[in-house]
């Protein structure tokens, strides 16, 4: 028996094309990104190849199956990366990549299989997400992503499964940094994000309109990273979580997840009170969250008030 899905897309994958000379002749940036797309998509799939350049897009990128936009240069001050910076002007309910059939806030029926956007930096200054990721499926890949400066979430995922979303970082966001499996528009229904691939997680400075904070409140405002309860059966290997002006991670129990090591530093920056950098919240299911080290700075504190809703090999 030969799967001729994932056939296809092993051809698909190493077919590799320029995008630039798609932009050169597109009357704006996001045309010639969506004509490279759509070129890329007839010929079967492939991967776009994207220069270490600032990239302006006037509207939201929206990936299609089985074609993956590539950057390039990504390091620790970001200079000479491949950066998809929000130039449409007034971003409410929109995203810089949306990796959906629909806007934000919108469901459906589609899904997305075999797309991606990898190795990028995403500027969302003035644009409420910076990557969103609603109903991406099977064989779909976003690693090595930056996402920065967006207004209500740097990264967004729900209606998530099998998809491989790497090493990611978010910072400098106005409020969250990363939210998984936690509606922010009022989406309903099954909004799972299930066994999903996770490398290296960063989330710092985030929530800097964030002006106030308490951690009794068990709010998510201003978190570095926010799991909802339709997080389910991930492992994040290492999340560093630091100078986030609401908590460092924020979740609600759910289905088995679980952590490598975690780093917590500099959190509840707006909090004239306790310093919290964890927090771990009911979420109707009383299955635990096994974490092997937790390595908490000077003065931050974990809070759990559900039974059994932590199991930590070591705390430094």
């Amino acid at each position: 028996f030969v799967d001729r899905s994932s056939v296809l897309l092993r051809q698909a994958v190493s077919t590799v094309i320029q995008v630039d000379p798609f932009i050169l002749l597109a009357p704006r940036v996001i045309d010639g990104l969506h004509s490279a797309r759509d070129y890329i998509a007839s010929i079967g799939g492939g991967v776009g190849i994207l220069s270490a350049k600032v990239y302006l897009l006037e509207d939201e990128y929206i990936p299609v199956d089985r074609v993956i936009m590539r950057g390039q240069g990504i390091g620790p001050s970001f200079n000479s990366a491949t950066t998809l910076k929000w130039a449409g002007g007034a971003g409410a309910g929109k995203a810089v990549v949306r990796s959906s059939k629909y806007p934000l806030g919108t469901e459906g029926s589609l899904a997305l299989s075999g797309v991606g956007v990898q190795n990028c930096v995403i500027d969302a200054a003035g644009c409420d997400i910076g990557l969103y990721s609603y109903y991406t499926t099977n064989n779909s890949d976003f690693d090595g992503i930056v996402t920065r400066n967006a207004t209500i979430a740097n990264t967004y995922i729900i209606k998530s499964w099998f998809t491989n979303y790497g090493k990611q970082q978010a910072r400098d966001g106005k409020n969250r940094g990363i939210v998984i499996g936690k509606a922010l528009f009022g989406e309903t229904g099954d909004i799972a994000v299930n066994a999903c691939g996770w490398g290296w997680m960063q989330c710092k400075s985030n929530g800097s309109a964030v002006s106030s904070y308490d951690p009794a409140g068990l709010s998510d405002a201003g978190a570095g990273l926010v799991l909802g309860t339709f997080a389910n059966s991930n492992h994040f290997p290492s999340v560093q979580s630091e100078g986030n002006n609401g908590l460092g991670i924020h979740s609600a129990v759910s289905f088995t997840n679980s952590f490598g090591s975690v780093y917590l530093e500099s959190n509840s920056g707006a909090s004239s009170g306790e310093k919290c950098s964890w927090t771990n919240v009911s979420g109707g299911s009383l299955t635990a969250i096994a974490v092997q080290s937790i390595h908490l700075a000077t003065n931050q504190t974990l809070k759990n008030n559900v039974n059994r809703g932590m199991i930590v090999d070591a705390i430094h």
